[in-house]
């Protein structure tokens, strides 16, 4: 695990450490490897890519079916109207869990495909006392949430502690896209734990996603769900709209580069696994084909200028200077190259920017099989930079 930060308290500095890994990692090591990479992509040819592409992108789609499975029964659960005519939502709805025990949904898991290990994974990383309280609302409340957004009616998630507030603000982007794309209920059993830990949490299903209305967007219309989330937020009495936190993974990273390139309003982010380079991407002629095409407006009529302005590290000065960003990767991610973090790191290194990068030794691209070492980074990131005394 290679370990380099860049604090506002201590800008310009660079601290490299090797953790849990067998040697030590050189900054000079992990730019090389950068630079390497690039030049192998460059050199691969253009049959090469395309020899298994299709067994590939069957198997990729079979899996984000499995993933579709699992979060159709996620938003079928039963919901009732709360007592909250001050909200600010067009509709507001206490939300239940649509499995009633753990054991029923590790169950659920465990009977598709790969869901033997997906399984232990989740049982290792959700603890049964953690999913019995969700599924009471001991501590905390979910809620299904519908706003306006560009005259479109788009769904998401609160969850907020029982008390009163204010509480500060955390936002999660959500990964994936199209039938790909949704918020699954491993994502609400992290919301209700942070709202244990007095935060609120709000997320969004972006256009065309989750039952939301419209056509799903990569070329910015979800970043402006977002934005009309957070002015909504404003007029929520249980947030503290001041203090702000960002949570995006893969999809969702790249969404919230495009958001802190949008609003100085976020304190702290964390970008876990987000594309910052879709240009040279190994899985570009996949996306191309599948994704892409209906995803972004006008694709074919540049396909490489239009992708270039959508990545975030052709733009890493336009992120706002005032954000403190946790970067998260892991070596042995099959999904996003680890370089399109580390590229991004030595960029807002370039620019004194304040980060901090953390990279984990084989490490997947959920970072699942870490997930207890990634909460320990999420809640020390977010503790320092949103609670009061910190700020």
């Amino acid at each position: 695990m290679g370990l380099l930060d860049n604090h506002s308290r201590t800008r310009g500095l660079v601290f490299i450490e090797a953790l849990l890994s067998p040697s030590r990692k050189s900054f000079a090591a992990m730019t090389s490897r950068v630079v390497a990479s690039q030049a192998r992509r460059e050199r691969s040819s253009i049959s090469a890519r395309r020899v298994g592409l299709q067994l590939c992108g069957s198997i990729y789609l079979a899996w984000m079916l499995w993933t579709l499975i699992v979060g159709m029964g996620f938003f079928a659960a039963h919901a009732s109207v709360p007592d909250k005519a001050d909200m600010p939502f067009t509709s507001v709805e206490r939300y239940e869990l649509p499995f009633e025990t753990r054991v029923q949904w590790l169950d659920f898991i465990r009977s598709g495909p790969g869901g033997e290990k997906a399984a232990e994974e989740y049982a290792t990383a959700f603890p049964d006392d953690l999913y019995r309280r969700a599924a009471t609302s001991t501590d905390a409340e979910i809620y299904r949430i519908q706003y306006r957004s560009d005259d479109l009616s788009i769904r998401g998630f609160m969850v907020a502690p029982r008390d009163a507030g204010p509480h500060p603000v955390i936002i999660f982007n959500h990964g994936g896209t199209m039938q790909w794309g949704r918020i699954v209920l491993a994502d609400l059993l992290e919301f209700v734990r942070l709202a244990e830990r007095g935060y609120i949490v709000f997320a969004s299903a972006y256009r065309g996603e989750g039952g939301s209305d419209g056509e799903p967007s990569l070329d910015g219309g979800a970043t402006r769900d977002v934005l009309s989330l957070i002015e909504l937020i404003d007029h929520v009495p249980a947030a503290d709209a001041d203090r702000i936190g960002v949570w995006g993974a893969s999809r969702g990273g790249s969404l919230t580069y495009d958001l802190l390139a949008r609003t100085d309003r976020i304190d702290a982010a964390i970008i876990q696994a987000g594309p910052t380079d879709l240009v040279h991407a190994p899985r570009r002629a996949e996306f191309d084909e599948h994704v892409y095409p209906f995803t972004i407006a006008d694709y074919e009529s540049d396909k490489d200028g239009i992708l270039a302005a959508l990545s975030p590290i052709e733009w890493p000065e336009r992120l706002s200077p005032r954000t403190q960003i946790l970067l998260l990767h892991g070596t042995a991610d099959e999904r996003v190259q680890p370089e399109d973090t580390i590229r991004m790191a030595l960029a807002l290194q370039g620019l004194g920017r304040p980060y901090r990068l953390k990279i984990y030794d084989g490490g997947s691209h959920s970072l699942i099989e870490n997930w207890n070492d990634v909460r320990a980074e999420m809640d020390s990131w977010f503790d320092r930079h949103l609670r009061t005394s910190e700020k």
